[in-house]
């Protein structure tokens, strides 16, 4: 059998290289994608775990940094956050491998200002993730919509994405590089937008968490300040606990706690510190100032700027010039009674749980304050009655022993002897004035418990005298205010300069408070001391402070100056 002719062998088609290249390329592009959603699916994980386990904001943000630099460069990666209703911005987290200028964390900025007025500002008003290179960065410069804040090189891409809170922006996620090898495009855009969207969720939870826990321990320190206000009942302990606790709380070093009397329309500052200092206000009428404001308002005020001060009214009474000022009222009753201040030199020092803390504060200081005053109240009304009815004892005790007594120097010598014994005093002495010799006689005198025979004196410019004539008492403190003061205050014979000048002369010193200029009290101190060769002791402040200190030293029964002169209207 013949054989069969063999078939012709048909060539296998040669697979196109460049096909199979693109092939694999889609298929490693595949994988990429696969791979890299699954980290970002992680990263989300992560970020929900963050939000529950943070402890803190400070711990929350260290997380999200090391989560966002798995997914791309963040070597220069910071957190700005934004207050809508204050219009005002920080940085509580913030890591730069160029920039050393590392912004205050508890500093918030207004828009426009200071750390608030660069980059990150401007992506905050334009509520949308935004890539900046170089080029875009000067331009923006150029026309004015920024300014240069922190470190920028021509190699610089930087990358802002919004952080999103109940539909409104409360903050802004940044990653920037400075050189070229790290540049960032569209897709690493995408990339942090996606993931901020998540991050500005989870930063709604911790917040909340942490305002939580804040809440709880300042509830905690006001039971603390409750309980040690509870066991106190004497008004300044409770204003010196007070003000040593918040001291201590807000770690200030400025604060005051004021007490408005209406009965004069003033303010008084038991609690005064200044820089950590104890610091003397004097009293100062209820008016224009921030103080007032809360005093009258019975509201919170928190600024954080001097110059919010100066606009909101404030008024600088001595003491260091402070930036920001937070003050809550003091309520009793129906009525503001006190403000409890704090001041800082640092701008925008306290926060919305400052503000809320200080307010608690105040008002269980308020509460105390009430039932010390009632406490007080009440001893003050039964000392009264116990006095009363032991004065009515000793006047009836009296009334009965002069019934039986119609010889004169009997009853003199019978009252004596029971005011003595009612005011447990070793000397004293009973005068009469008779008016048809005009001499004053003293049937009774005691000095020491050594009775003394006194000789009858001419009606003139004594104390003794000053009392018959004004029918008043007359009360001293010292015997200095006794000879000096006592006798020219009732003088008024043509030689009556001449005894001031010689009073002054033996003190050896004319004390003057003033609210004049200093160029004025100069000239005239340096004129009088010249003239009558007496040194010239001068305290110069506000009109309102002369008037306090003046007030507040005579309820003390103190007499420190000889003259008191203001420019205003007091």
């Amino acid at each position: 059998m013949p054989p069969e002719p063999s078939l012709p062998i048909q060539p296998q088609p040669t697979p196109d290289v460049a096909v199979l290249r693109e092939r694999v390329a889609l298929l490693q592009a595949r994988e990429a994608e696969h791979a890299r959603a699954e980290r970002v699916q992680a990263a989300l994980y992560r970020i929900a775990e963050a939000a529950s386990a943070a402890t803190d904001l400070l711990e929350f943000y260290r997380t999200i940094h090391a989560i966002v630099g798995e997914l791309m460069n963040a070597q220069n990666f910071y957190v700005a956050l934004y207050d809508p209703d204050r219009g005002l911005m920080n940085y509580p987290y913030f890591v730069d491998t160029l920039d050393d200028d590392v912004p205050d964390p508890q500093a918030w900025e207004p828009l426009g200002e200071g750390k608030a007025r660069g980059i990150t500002a401007y992506a905050l008003r334009q509520e949308s993730p935004l890539r900046v290179e170089s080029t875009t960065f000067r331009d923006l410069l150029a026309r004015g919509e920024i300014e240069q804040v922190g470190t920028v090189t021509d190699e610089a891409t930087w990358l802002g994405v919004p952080l999103v809170e109940d539909g409104r922006t409360v903050g802004l996620l940044v990653v920037q590089s400075y050189t070229a090898e790290h540049r960032y495009g569209d897709a690493d855009l995408d990339l942090l937008a996606f993931v901020g969207q998540h991050v500005g969720s989870a930063l709604t939870r911790v917040r909340a968490i942490e305002a939580t826990r804040q809440r709880n321990a300042e509830l905690a320190l006001v039971n603390e300040i409750g309980q040690a206000l509870a066991a106190q009942l004497e008004f300044g302990a409770i204003i010196e606990l007070v003000g040593e606790r918040i001291s201590a709380i807000f770690a200030s070093r400025s604060l005051f706690i004021a007490l408005h009397d209406p009965a004069t329309d003033m303010m008084s500052f038991p609690y005064d510190l200044d820089e950590g200092e104890r610091f003397e206000r004097g009293l100062i009428k209820l008016g224009p100032g921030v103080t007032s404001t809360v005093m009258r308002t019975g509201r919170t005020l928190r600024i954080g700027t001097l110059e919010e001060q100066i606009a909101a009214g404030a008024i600088q009474i001595g003491g260091s010039t402070t930036q920001s000022w937070l003050g809550a009222p003091i309520p009793a009753g129906n009525r503001v009674i006190g403000v409890v201040g704090l001041e800082s030199l640092e701008t925008n020092a306290y926060s919305d749980a400052d503000e809320r803390l200080l307010a608690t504060l105040a008002t269980s200081m308020g509460v105390a304050l009430e039932n010390a005053r009632l406490f007080g109240e009440t001893k003050r009304l039964l000392a009264e009655a116990d006095q009363r009815a032991t004065e009515l004892a000793v006047i009836n005790e009296i009334g009965a022993a002069l019934a039986r007594q119609l010889d004169f120097q009997s009853i003199v010598e019978l009252i004596g002897e029971r005011v003595g014994q009612i005011f447990r005093t070793r000397s004293l002495f009973i005068s009469f004035y008779e008016q048809p010799t005009g001499e004053i006689t003293y049937p009774y005198a005691i000095e020491e418990g050594v009775r003394q025979d006194l000789t009858p004196i001419q009606f003139g410019e004594g104390l003794t005298s000053q009392v018959i004539s004004t029918r008043a008492p007359l009360r001293f403190g010292s015997a200095a205010e006794a000879q000096l003061s006592a006798p020219i205050a009732m003088y008024s014979g043509a030689d009556r300069m001449q005894k001031l000048i010689e009073g002054a002369k033996k003190e050896g010193e004319f004390t003057l408070y003033s609210s004049a200029p200093a160029d004025d009290l100069a000239a005239l101190t340096g004129a009088f001391e010249k003239k009558y060769g007496i040194k010239a002791k001068i305290w110069r402040a506000s009109s309102e402070k002369v008037l306090g200190r003046g007030l507040t030293e005579a309820r003390g029964n103190r007499f420190e100056a000889d003259v008191y002169e203001t420019n205003g209207p007091e």
